[in-house]
């Protein structure tokens, strides 16, 4: 299998017809690791689709903090308390 031929065809149509010996899902890892994301669609052929849909981003998602989620049980009273506790700790940082 020619990854260079595949990548030649989805620039030029956007889609490649796949036959069927073909292992779809060392294709689709070659391709990802040529920089081409694809979906698989199947009509009266199977085809392999580039696609931009998906995939990580520079930029995107929440910044990372040193925070951890934690699960405390507290009543009211010792949650109110925590709560000051916490707002003065995060004060003097």
């Amino acid at each position: 299998m020619d990854i260079q031929i595949y990548i030649e065809h989805l620039q030029e149509m956007g889609r490649v017809a796949l036959q069927g010996n073909e292992n779809i899902r060392k294709l689709k890892k070659e391709l990802l690791g040529a920089g081409y994301r694809t979906k698989f669609e199947s009509t009266d052929r199977d085809y392999l689709v580039l696609t931009d849909w998906g995939g990580k981003r520079e930029g995107a998602g929440r910044p990372a903090t040193d925070r951890k989620g934690r699960l405390i049980r507290l009543n009211d009273k010792e949650y109110e308390k925590v709560k000051e506790f916490i707002k003065e700790l995060r004060k003097s940082e």
